[in-house]
């Protein structure tokens, strides 16, 4: 992508990245350049199945630590007695919260670059099961997380969707 290059030697030049740090850098994916100049195909697709996979990964992520913070909450309230152990508890349930916030907001970026790419692609039916997530969908698994009553209480749909997605079979395989 000769762009890519022309961008990086003008960041060089204009000193934007001297004293940032190396996994800041701009990469200038091929979905950060959508609008701005052509980009092959092949590399957009390459660049969709990462995002695609790179979603899945991160719900998985996300449905992980919110049944540890379920578990974590279950544990808390039967075995947490005293102020020393309540204040270790809740500290390690904001790291929780603050990793599942951090997960939330990663899929969210990885999202958008799907359905940007697949948009220019004509993938939009192939990443019908992701959704934008919202604070709702990472809501607790158990009553006491989960203040709403059993009968208006609704599973979200990131534990519906499928773990293994068959939309790629067949793609990129290696014999």
């Amino acid at each position: 992508m000769p762009l890519a290059s022309t961008l990086r030697l003008r960041d060089d030049q204009l000193g934007d990245d001297e004293h940032l740090p190396t996994a800041d850098m701009k990469l200038y994916l091929p979905s950060a350049m959508l609008g701005l100049a052509y980009c092959d195909p092949k590399f957009q697709d390459i660049e969709w199945r990462l995002r695609f996979a790179q979603a899945h990964e991160t719900l998985y992520e996300i449905r992980r630590a919110i049944l540890l913070r379920s578990q974590m909450l279950k544990s808390k309230n039967s075995l947490v007695r005293g102020q020393k152990m309540l204040t270790r508890s809740q500290a390690l349930l904001k790291g929780i919260n603050d990793r599942i916030d951090h997960a939330v907001e990663k899929y969210n970026i990885i999202y958008r670059a799907v359905v940007e790419l697949g948009a220019v692609l004509g993938k939009t039916s192939k990443h019908k099961g992701l959704r934008e997530l919202v604070k709702a969908d990472t809501g607790g698994i158990t009553a006491e997380e989960d203040m709403r009553s059993e009968g208006t209480r609704t599973i979200s749909w990131i534990w519906k969707l499928s773990e293994v997605d068959n939309t790629l079979e067949g793609e990129g395989r290696q014999e």
